[in-house]
């Protein structure tokens, strides 16, 4: 996945889109994978993940206020989830179009992340930590356009897209008097967004 993802980065980086401004808000779900010192402790199968975005859009570029995560279980309990990663950050998404109405995406961005414990005792809690995240995805967009005000020259339209992200976060957690927990967490993540063209 890692190679793949950077093949995509470099390619879009360098291919023209088409241009729009957008203020847009965005929401998701899916499973994830956990990897590394996280995954001696816990299992992410069966559980969720989500991602909840909010930005602007100038051009082929967006910027991205962020919040995501994923719920994880004890290896002993793997259908109780008691914990949950929850990362706040800021993203930066290329898009290049691909047909009308589809958009493809590369993003990138850093983070801060804690490790919740929802219910449950004697796992870890308490841990946090920076990181950072990278991806890739598609957008399929629906256009409506709004009247305008009178007197008004300014077009604005509603957008209603979905989307499907892949994407990889790379975290270091920890706390006062306890070792650094490291790993990574992957997630596929189907989603729903809205947002105004002007």
């Amino acid at each position: 996945m890692h190679r793949a993802l950077v093949v995509v980065v470099v390619h879009l980086a360098f291919v023209g889109v088409a241009s729009a401004d957008r203020t847009h808000y965005g929401v998701g779900l899916g499973p994830a994978v956990i990897t590394g010192d996280l995954a001696k402790h816990f299992t992410s199968e069966g559980q969720v993940g989500g991602r909840i975005y909010l930005g602007q859009r100038i051009g082929d570029w967006a910027i991205d206020g962020v919040f995501f995560g994923a719920d994880l279980a004890p290896h002993a309990r793997p259908d109780d989830g008691t914990h949950s990663t929850l990362a706040l950050g800021v993203d930066v998404r290329r898009f290049v179009s691909l047909l009308p109405g589809v958009q493809a995406y590369v993003r990138g961005g850093v983070d801060y992340t804690w490790l919740a414990r929802c219910h449950g005792d004697g796992l870890p809690v308490g841990y946090s930590g920076s990181g950072y995240h990278y991806g890739a995805g598609l957008e399929v967009a629906w256009r409506w356009r709004l009247p305008r005000r009178p007197g008004s020259k300014r077009r604005v339209d509603l957008v209603w897209s979905a989307w499907l992200d892949a994407g990889r976060q790379k975290l270091s957690i920890g706390k006062p008097g306890a070792k650094t927990l490291s790993g990574q967490i992957d997630q596929i993540t189907l989603g729903m967004g809205v947002g105004f063209d002007y």
